[in-house]
């Protein structure tokens, strides 16, 4: 993460306490979504509309923190920051917030499920960050349950 941190700069982020502490949830959360976007080896169109939707409708973003956190997910993927670091900095910076601990799980299993495919890899690594979070996995599968459809099993018949 320290690797990250110094290869972006401070971008949007003002150089007080405040604003360090906000990059420092910025970059963590987006080195985030790139490492589950990249987990299953292909990066969806739909895994990057969503994020593009959300960087504008859910997080609002203006010109120059899209342009960063455009930046911030190509770099953490140049670095190949752990996750376990992304979330403990994440964790950290929001220690007095943990209502954003499950934003983010929530963030996370939305882009896992843009495409409809919810791979191994995604699953592991949404049960790391969930961990790490220190939710169990039940908090993670009613996360998930928000955006499943539970449609009637198909019987394989025409009916």
């Amino acid at each position: 993460m320290k690797k990250l941190m110094s290869v972006l700069g401070a971008g949007p982020f003002s150089e007080t306490e405040q604003g360090e502490v906000q990059r420092v949830v910025f970059v963590s959360t987006f080195g985030l979504i790139a490492r589950l976007v990249a987990s299953d080896g292909d990066m969806g169109k739909k895994e990057l509309i969503l994020v593009d939707q959300l960087m504008k409708q859910t997080m609002k973003l203006d010109d120059a923190k899209r342009k960063f956190a455009t930046k911030v997910f190509n770099e953490s993927r140049k670095i190949d920051v752990p996750v376990e670091s992304l979330v403990i900095a994440y964790r950290e910076a929001l220690a007095d917030k943990p209502k954003m601990y499950e934003w983010l799980l929530d963030i996370l299993v939305r882009l896992s499920l843009a495409d409809e495919v919810l791979v191994a890899e995604e699953e592991s690594l949404l049960l790391q960050v969930c961990k790490l979070l220190g939710f169990n996995e039940h908090k993670l599968t009613e996360i998930q349950s928000r955006y499943i459809s539970k449609s009637p099993e198909k019987t394989g018949k025409d009916e």
